[in-house]
């Protein structure tokens, strides 16, 4: 069984669709950004695979194709390729079985990038975190608390062995405009520590009744001026399945 089959199926099916009147309990910002991504009726799913295109700045743009599994408390795999020139680069980034790696490869057999280890752990941890914005279904469950200030809304949430939270802005209609996380990460080859985390949300698409940010772009030290040397990534979500 490969690990994105493992990791799809480590979400029990959804038991509960979307009520509104069961939300009626949390602040009002909060409801208008679950009722905004998520039609009534729909499925609460755990677990999402993607399908994406955009840029990864590696020594420069790349662009590359890539597919994603996302399950809350199991993990996910992102795999990709990207093209230098002539030059390919694929491979997966990943947080499974509670351990997070890296490993990427040259025209798919020279070694480019191989890590693990507790730093990668934490930092996959972080990336899981924000990344629960795709699977809205979880962010509408109990193990999720919220508290609200101005126009962002934060979700607290268990990971591994610590907590999560992660900031959204929204429009007054409830679409998420940016999200931030601390995230545990070493930029620029500095020691791992918490840096800002985040990016803007360009663009949304429905999928199988979930409204989910389809254009963004996403970097280190979002929100401060270090951004535009930090940011790292752009995509385009192309195709979702929840379960």
């Amino acid at each position: 069984m490969t690990i994105e089959d493992k990791l799809w199926n480590a979400a029990p099916p959804a038991t509960e669709n979307f009520d509104p009147a069961k939300i009626r309990h949390l602040p009002e910002r909060v409801q208008a950004y679950l009722c905004h991504a998520i039609a009534e009726g729909t499925p609460l799913a755990t677990s999402i695979r993607l399908r994406m295109s955009g840029e990864i700045k590696v020594k420069g743009w790349l662009p590359f194709h890539a597919t994603q599994v996302l399950t809350y408390g199991a993990g996910f795999i992102w795999r990709a390729k990207a093209h230098m020139g002539v030059i390919s680069m694929s491979g997966f980034d990943q947080l499974a079985d509670g351990q997070g790696q890296m490993d990427w490869k040259l025209f798919g057999l020279i070694p480019f990038i191989s890590v693990d280890g507790h730093d990668i752990t934490r930092a996959a941890e972080g990336r899981m975190a924000v990344e629960c914005m795709w699977i809205p279904g979880f962010l509408a469950s109990p193990a999720v608390t919220w508290t609200e200030e101005g126009p962002k809304i934060t979700a607290h949430y268990p990971l591994g062995g610590s907590a999560a939270s992660v900031a959204l802005e929204l429009l007054p209609n409830g679409q998420p405009t940016s999200c931030l996380i601390m995230r545990w990460g070493s930029v620029n080859k500095e020691s791992f520590r918490y840096v800002p985390f985040g990016g803007t949300i360009e663009e949304e698409a429905t999928f199988g009744g979930f409204t989910i940010p389809s254009k963004l772009s996403v970097g280190w030290n979002f929100g401060n001026e270090k951004y535009a040397e930090g940011e790292f990534f752009r995509c385009r979500v192309e195709g979702a399945e929840f379960r």
